[in-house]
């Protein structure tokens, strides 16, 4: 089943990429079934290399709630 990611969430998912690259990015991803309607970026909290891992601090995960 293929997943359908709207332009607006694309385009941040983009921008977030070439952000950080060539570091690791992180974000959410929100909709309702296979259907993305809105991606937040969120900072690579990792204290590893980020060019090889990344984190979420359970802070960043509460504005998504």
């Amino acid at each position: 089943m293929p997943i359908l990611i709207e332009d607006d969430a694309l385009f941040t998912i983009k921008v977030s990429a070439q952000k950080n690259f060539p570091n690791e990015c992180c974000g959410f991803l929100f909709g309702l079934g296979t259907e993305i309607q809105f991606a937040m970026q969120v900072t690579n909290s990792t204290l590893k290399s980020k060019t090889m891992a990344y984190e979420n601090t359970s802070a960043q995960y509460m504005p998504s709630e």
